[in-house]
């Protein structure tokens, strides 16, 4: 059978249970059975162009041969396969109409889920839904509101299915003494790592612990969600980074070439997103920083860490399988110049003019740790005496916060975890308020906001909040004033008011860790701004 013949048999029917059901105060309740058509790519070949291509023909060819209405609409259950909760809705309306979305069920636990899909009036709709809840009859109800003040509503009921990966419909959740409001958003599960080998996820969940929607990845986590450009750029396999439209459609695949992505990636606002990578046929890991151009997929290898801090390097060792001297864990771009975070050294350094001749600026550590190397005099002072960061992790520069000329804000997850398996002339146990074993039962970690003077040349501790230790991973987010923590090695994350008192903790049963928890709102991509 030919691969075309293939995807037209697997486009089937199947007739959903509706729940028909009218809302009162409005011009008119349309209570019709709809029907899903169902198809979804083989996950083998789910990241690949010509299979969601394909996809997509089979959609336009259906829009071309039906007229689908308000009172009759096109609904496909997952068509591109990158959401296996996720609903496909397509109509014409006759007049200029915004649409937003309800979606609840018979059980009081999963609450209600709603969003505003377009508030700019159009005859032309296309969306997805996301939100289903998975192995619930979810009750959808879809409001078209027209410029002349009348609406229709559509009502139907959806039984998603069952999530495929290790994800939990609903988490464990833990009151803080904050009464504050959790901000708006989805906080998106960067990362419940399965062992190598195994295929993927990526989660959002809500502000009651409800699974939203399941994203199937490749056999490498999500590092990062990038959003440019009405595109969703997330990293499915090590050597690639995929591009989808808020249809769920992988528009475009690249691929790093000689090189394997780890850790992060991020835009720099002029077409290229930056890479953390390792070369596939060197001894050194992780140490390496490359630059995908969007337009072109061109690969620039644009700086080798082992050049410049080679000088450190040979003062470092390998181990029995790699030589992790550096180990880079982030990367955030500012008015062209780069910062990077090195778990090994427990040090942020600043790289000047990174795309046109990249230098050594300044670096952000404990001064004991770069005695003697030659490389002491680039650090910063601080401004007034506190325990740095060590084995930090989830680095962001707050472009938005620019307290003075020269001056900026940062924030970064403080693992308070002092390890250098490469340089064991670190004396670690000397160091105070510290652990130095991933296991510390005692071990607290930490957020931190800096306050960074590159005209004075110091930094210092604006902020502090204790948080569960771990030793690995993590990640900090600021949003809207409110401190979204993830304490990885535990499973659990948590939100902040601005006072820095909990609000609400989330526990995932993590196979592993959690790489990282971001919060997303997804206005101008899934949802309207």
């Amino acid at each position: 059978m030919r691969k075309k013949d293939v995807w037209a048999a697997l486009f089937c029917t199947a007739a959903l249970g509706v729940g028909l059901y009218c809302l009162w105060g409005w011009n008119r309740s349309i209570e019709v059975g709809f029907t899903v058509l169902t198809t979804q790519p083989d996950p083998q070949d789910l990241y690949d162009e010509d299979t969601q291509e394909q996809a997509d023909e089979e959609i336009e060819a259906l829009k071309e041969t039906n007229a689908y209405t308000v009172e009759a609409p096109l609904l496909i259950a997952d068509p591109y396969g990158t959401n296996t909760t996720g609903v496909y809705l397509y109509f014409e309306s006759e007049q200029p109409a915004s649409v937003s979305y309800e979606i609840s069920t018979a059980d009081d636990r999963y609450g209600s889920f709603s969003r505003t899909l377009s508030e700019t009036p159009s005859l032309d709709h296309e969306y997805q839904l996301l939100g289903m809840v998975p192995e619930q009859e979810n009750e959808v109800t879809v409001q078209i509101s027209y410029e002349d003040g009348t609406a229709d509503t559509l009502c139907f009921t959806y039984e998603a299915p069952a999530l495929r990966g290790n994800g939990e419909t609903i988490l464990e959740q833990e009151e803080g003494e904050s009464e504050a409001t959790l901000t708006d958003g989805l906080y998106a599960i960067l990362g419940n790592d399965n062992d190598s080998g195994q295929q993927q996820y990526l989660y959002y969940y809500d502000n009651d612990g409800v699974v939203r929607a399941e994203i199937p990845l490749g056999e490498y986590r999500c590092d990062r969600i990038v959003l440019e450009d009405d595109l969703m750029f997330i990293s499915v396999e090590e050597d690639k980074i995929a591009a989808l439209d808020a249809l769920g459609q992988v528009v475009r695949l690249y691929d790093t070439g000689a090189y394997s992505m780890h850790h992060d990636f991020i835009s720099d606002g002029e077409g290229n997103l930056l890479i953390l990578a390792s070369r596939d046929d060197a001894q050194t890991v992780e140490d390496q920083i490359i630059v995908l151009d969007l337009d072109s997929g061109a690969i620039t290898a644009q700086l080798d860490m082992g050049e410049m801090l080679s000088a450190y390097r040979a003062q470092t060792s390998a181990d029995d399988t790699d030589w992790d001297w550096l180990h880079l864990n982030a990367i955030q771009e500012k008015d062209g110049d780069i910062l990077v975070s090195s778990r090994e050294t427990s040090t942020i350094i600043c790289i000047e003019d990174f795309m046109d001749d990249p230098h050594l600026d300044y670096m952000i550590a404990d001064e004991r740790i770069w005695a003697d190397s030659g490389y002491e005099d680039l650090l910063l002072t601080q401004s007034e005496a506190f325990k740095p960061q060590y084995g930090q992790h989830s680095l962001t520069c707050l472009e938005d916060d620019e307290p003075g000329d020269g001056q900026y804000e940062m924030i970064l997850f403080d693992n308070n975890l002092g390890i250098s398996t490469s340089n064991t002339d670190i004396p670690w146990s000397t160091f105070e308020g510290l652990s130095t074993s991933g296991s510390d039962e005692n071990g607290t970690s930490h957020y931190y906001k800096y306050l960074v003077d590159e005209e004075a040349g110091t930094y210092t501790l604006l902020e502090s909040i204790d948080l569960p230790y771990s030793a690995y991973v993590s990640s900090v987010q600021l949003l809207d004033d409110h401190v979204i923590t993830d304490s990885g090695m535990q499973g659990v994350f948590q939100e902040y008011d601005a006072d820095g008192k909990l609000i609400r903790s989330f526990t995932v049963d993590a196979e592993n860790y959690l790489y990282r928890v971001y919060k997303y709102t997804f206005e101008g991509f899934y949802f309207s701004r």
